[in-house]
């Protein structure tokens, strides 16, 4: 299921000074995480935000996104965000498991596909990574009737350590029932991370980040194929700084972030 892809990589955190030490849950020193800029995010670095609320301006398009960003002076990729246009604002909280944990009970939380009704990505995360284990509508009866998509083997959206020149992916079955109907798929992700460089946004300057860049082909007897892009920018303990969605498009189609379906930057 495509809408996936947007829930994917959502690790919340706060946001400041790239030499600020971020905690969660109050003032515990345990929780204590400090960047130390090495161009390589660690499990260690963001596990302190799994499940803390972030807020996000969220810009539906079509909305122009560079993903590719300039060279500096220095050598150093930009990526700059801060013309970002207004949009609304997304609370991103990770929420435990809901009326699908009988039937998904290897999922340990669940990943906002966006608005409060949009549904959730049912995942767990370990030192390894963030797996991703099927899709669940907000409610178990929902007057659209429900959907509860499992994939046959945890997806990695995220494997951890990543750094520039890690890629992985994934060709899994999925099977449940989408919007009440019987459905047979499969999916076919692809993740790459194949940028680093500074990120500006609103309020919040930050480097070295990571690029990491995923599709997601969806594969179904009912239809022909489609495929999905996201771009994300990654910073050690703040984890997803802002990422850039194409609309689902024909497999073959080269990603159009000229037109974007959706934009998101971490606010303050």
């Amino acid at each position: 299921m495509l809408t996936a892809l947007v829930a994917a990589s959502s690790l919340v955190a706060g946001c400041g000074e790239n030499a600020t030490p971020w905690t969660a849950g109050g003032e515990d020193p345990s929780a204590l995480c400090m960047p130390n800029l090495d161009g390589r995010i660690d499990f260690a670095e963001l596990q302190s935000r799994i499940g803390q609320r972030g807020r996000y301006r969220r810009v539906l398009g079509p909305v122009d996104v560079d993903v590719d960003g300039t060279v500096d002076a220095q050598g150093r990729r930009v990526w700059d965000w801060r013309a970002t246009p207004a949009g609304g604002t997304l609370e991103v909280e990770v929420a435990e498991p809901g009326w699908w944990r009988d039937e998904v009970p290897e999922a340990t939380m669940a990943l906002p596909l966006g608005d409060a009704d949009a549904g959730w990505a049912l995942a767990s995360t370990d030192e390894r990574g963030l797996w991703l284990h099927g899709v669940a509508s907000a409610a178990g009866n929902p007057p659209g009737e429900r959907t509860l998509l499992r994939y046959a083997a945890p997806i990695p959206a995220l494997r951890f350590p990543f750094e520039v020149g890690d890629q992985w992916g994934a060709d899994v079955q999925t099977t449940g029932t989408l919007d009440g109907l019987p459905w047979q798929g499969s999916d076919h992700w692809r993740v790459q991370v194949d940028g680093n460089g500074k990120v500006l946004l609103p309020g919040l300057s930050a480097g070295p980040a990571l690029r990491v860049r995923t599709s997601v082909e969806v594969r179904s007897a009912l239809g022909p194929s489609k495929v999905q892009h996201q771009t994300s920018l990654y910073f050690e303990c703040l984890g997803e700084l802002g990422r850039a969605v194409t609309a689902p498009t024909d497999v073959g189609t080269p990603a159009d972030y000229g037109a974007a379906a959706e934009q998101r930057i971490l606010e303050p």
